[in-house]
């Protein structure tokens, strides 16, 4: 009993001794120097307790003044309350003051602040699958959750915290409790029995994340969130090896640019060939339709011509009574005009055919100067892998590829019958000659006759000369049906390998409009990157100079009137749980003298 007692009196002594130092000092201090005025350095650390939604609940600041020399403190902050965290000392505050005679060192208060807003606004949703529910409807639900937490500047707080804070978001998620999660930009580590999310927002930047994951039985730590000053030192890397591999991009695209002009330059000569030959071969066409439209018309009349000559051969070898002496008279200058009519058919022909064979020749230079390479879509497979970006163009050329070697194989097809066309002219004109020499001599022949005074011999002339005109003009008349039989059969034919003509010359006037257009595109990129090199340099110098928070100055959150060297945040949100069940209150104990001294050091 009497040990007991003797612990029970050095503990009241001790008791005592602090008693006095705790109390007993600063009125000394107080005494001595409450005259000066303290000379001290201050930081903060601003607390807050946010809902589960992201809205602010309580925010109060931990100041912590470094005071240089001892003497009467004046910080500033409109507190609802003020808390000292360092000794026993009555803090004085109102009117947006808080003041204390402090010795040197460091000191800390908390100050409640009497207002709710921060540098950021935070909103947070949360949603059980695709159904938006209130914080406290998810505890110990199970389904896919989803979690959308944004964050943007406040615009009642002074911006220099949202433009030179980085912001640091942590969300812990049982590791038993919630699996397959889904957290885009998050750097994933393991702690303890959770899994924890950290996101980094730069300063400056709204920040944007969505979480998801698949919960049993769900529950959650308060979400965690920090801010402090950006400060990173950069140095400017060195960009030489990069330029000097841009320098080469850029001379391969000014290359580029040159070889595509040339083509364009070329695709263009191509299109205006292709433009003439079209229009050439429209006129062409057109030609032969006439020319196939007036055969039957000159068959028949033919035809007729060599049914007259018969009969007129067979009423001469028939009998002389036919004919009198007036129309022998008059029949040698008819003849005449006969052979001089098919003598200007002949000279027609001739002209029909150099028209037609320049024609023809220009058709059939044209047509050979097409190449006979064949493309498949296999050959085609590693341009559209090598330029995407040109498959449009590519098309394009397999296009009129595809129109000019149609329009190619319908002409070697119909060919012959341009040659056959050129070979009948010659064959025409050669009988109409033998026909119209003819008609000179039977007109002689019957001019001879009738001047030694003899019909016999005159009709005997005409005779001879009808039977050998009858067997030169079977001959022309077979060569004429043979003509306009290859003009019908070049006229069907050549409708086919004018469509061909005029697809393959519409396909090169699209190509043109292609490579036009890849030429142009291809300027802008030669101009956008001959300055490259440049360009790299000065967006990286931008860039660092976005972060480069060297100038900022800190300003305190509590009021402007501070001289605040650090200030720092620290949030967090309620947590997600089941209510506990209330448990029975333990009884009282018995408040004695003991009791009362013992609780001066709890």
């Amino acid at each position: 009993m009497t040990r007991h007692f003797y612990q029970k009196a050095a503990l009241i002594f001790a008791a005592s001794l602090l008693l006095m130092f705790f109390v007993g000092a600063p009125a000394a201090a107080q005494a001595d120097d409450s005259a000066a005025k303290a000379d001290m350095q201050k930081e903060e650390v601003v607390y807050a307790n946010l809902k589960a939604t992201g809205e602010v609940g309580e925010i109060y600041v931990v100041n912590i003044l470094n005071v240089r020399k001892a003497g009467t403190v004046a910080d500033y902050g409109r507190y609802l309350a003020v808390k000292n965290l360092t000794n026993t000392l009555t803090l004085a505050h109102g009117d947006g003051m808080v003041t204390a005679d402090l010795p040197a060192g460091n000191f800390y208060y908390q100050g409640t602040l009497d207002g709710a807003d921060l540098p950021w606004v935070i909103s947070i949703a949360y949603y059980l699958d695709g159904r938006r529910l209130a914080p406290a409807e998810l505890a110990g639900r199970s389904g896919r959750l989803q979690i959308a937490l944004s964050t943007a500047a406040n615009p009642k707080v002074d911006k220099s915290f949202y433009d030179n804070y980085i912001l640091q978001i942590s969300l812990y998620l049982d590791a038993d409790r919630c699996s397959n999660i889904r957290a885009d930009g998050a750097t994933i580590a393991n702690a303890g029995g959770s899994k924890l999310l950290n996101y980094t927002v730069m300063p400056g930047k709204d920040a944007d994340i969505d979480v998801s994951a698949d919960v049993t039985d769900f529950s959650m730590k308060g979400i965690e969130m920090s801010a402090v000053p950006f400060s990173m030192p950069f140095q400017t890397p060195d960009a030489s090896e990069l330029t000097d591999d841009m320098t080469l991009l850029s001379d391969a695209i000014s290359d580029l640019y040159e070889g595509i002009g040339e083509l364009k330059n070329g695709v263009w000569k191509l299109k205006d060939g292709s433009e003439d030959l079209k229009s050439g071969s429209a006129g062409f066409k057109k030609g032969l339709n006439d020319l196939n439209a007036g055969s039957a018309s000159v068959v028949s009349g033919s035809s007729q011509i060599k049914d007259g000559l018969a009969a007129m051969l067979a009423s001469l070898t028939g009998s002389s009574g036919g004919f009198s002496l007036g129309s022998l008279v008059s029949l040698p200058g008819s003849l005449r005009s006969l052979a001089t009519g098919l003598n200007d058919i002949s000279s027609g022909l001739t002209l029909l055919k150099g028209n037609f064979a320049a024609a023809y020749t220009a058709l059939n230079t044209a047509m050979s100067a097409i190449p006979g390479h064949t493309i498949t879509a296999a050959d085609l497979a590693p341009l559209y892998a090598d330029s995407p970006g040109s498959s449009a163009l590519i098309d394009r050329l397999y296009e009129t590829y595809a129109a000019a070697m149609a329009a190619k194989a319908t002409y070697d097809a119909v060919k012959p019958a341009f040659a056959a066309v050129e070979s009948n002219i010659d064959t025409m004109t050669g009988s109409i000659g033998t026909i119209s020499g003819t008609l000179s001599a039977m007109a002689d022949g019957i001019e001879a006759g009738l001047a030694a005074g003899g019909v016999d011999t005159a009709i005997a002339a005409l005779t001879s000369g009808v039977s050998d005109l009858l067997t030169n003009y079977n001959t022309f008349h077979q060569g004429l049906v043979a003509y306009t039989g290859g003009v019908s059969s070049l006229a069907a034919n050549y409708s086919a390998l004018n469509t061909g003509i005029a697809g393959m010359s519409d396909g090169a006037g699209s190509l043109y409009s292609g490579v036009r257009e890849l030429y142009d595109g291809t300027g802008e990129l030669n101009t956008a990157v001959a300055d490259m090199p440049g360009q790299i340099e000065l967006k990286i110098d931008e860039w660092l100079d976005d972060y480069d928070m060297s100038d900022f100055e800190p300003v305190s959150f509590t009021s402007p009137r501070n001289n605040t060297e650090m200030v720092q945040f620290v949030f967090k949100t309620e947590k997600i749980e089941k209510p506990v069940e209330p448990q029975a209150p333990e009884p009282e104990e018995k408040e004695n003298f003991w009791t009362r001294f013992m609780d001066l050091f709890r």
